[in-house]
């Protein structure tokens, strides 16, 4: 008969996140996570079975968390469609250029790290960009039927485009780029948007 378990899953799998997060899912080891953790080897691949799968289930907890707060901020009921688009920018700015650590998003972290190589991994990056862009094409569509945001470009094509100049913010801020230039381009990818 297995012993009962002394801990929290949730709390385990937080500590395992951060320690993926800052280091990458290569360079850190069992021994890593063990220390995070607090846990022996022994609970750790009881409870999880490799290091693999607690990676993919710390990583899909970080995916789930942002795209909830990303769907709050996208979807904020009293809030015109403009007003919802450029908080989530500048909110996500606001996060890129405050990463003092240069630690960036573990989604795009693990997708430069493992990408199409793992298929999990490919899984959960990709429903997660999914669910962000779906999110900002319904914004901006409702920003274009209210005249806020351009209509002569497809809500598709722009929602596309400010993923991908958020991503490179992300980009640049890990490669030391100062707050503040970070800042002002989240002011101009706005402006290409705005109506």
């Amino acid at each position: 008969m297995p012993r009962p378990r002394n801990f929290d899953e949730d709390t385990v799998v937080a500590a395992a996140r951060d320690r993926f997060w800052g280091g990458g899912y290569a360079a850190t080891s069992v021994d890593d996570l063990t220390t995070a953790t607090g846990l022996g080897k022994g609970s750790l691949y009881g409870a999880f079975g490799d290091k693999h799968t607690l990676f993919v289930r710390a990583l899909d907890g970080y995916c789930v968390d942002a795209m909830d707060r990303i769907e709050a901020q996208l979807r904020q009921p009293g809030v015109s469609a403009y007003d919802r688009l450029a908080g989530h920018v500048r909110a996500t700015v606001a996060d890129i250029a405050a990463d003092s650590e240069r630690r960036g998003c573990m989604i795009a972290k693990s997708s430069a790290e493992l990408g199409a190589a793992d298929a999990d991994v490919d899984r959960v990056v990709g429903e997660s960009l999914i669910r962000w862009h779906g999110y900002l094409v319904e914004c901006i569509a409702e920003a274009q039927r209210d005249g806020t945001v351009r209509t002569d470009a497809d809500p598709e094509a722009l929602a596309t485009t400010l993923l991908g100049l958020m991503r490179g913010f992300e980009a640049l801020r890990k490669g030391g780029t100062e707050p503040a230039q970070i800042e002002a381009a989240g002011e101009q990818a706005l402006a290409l948007v705005a109506g």
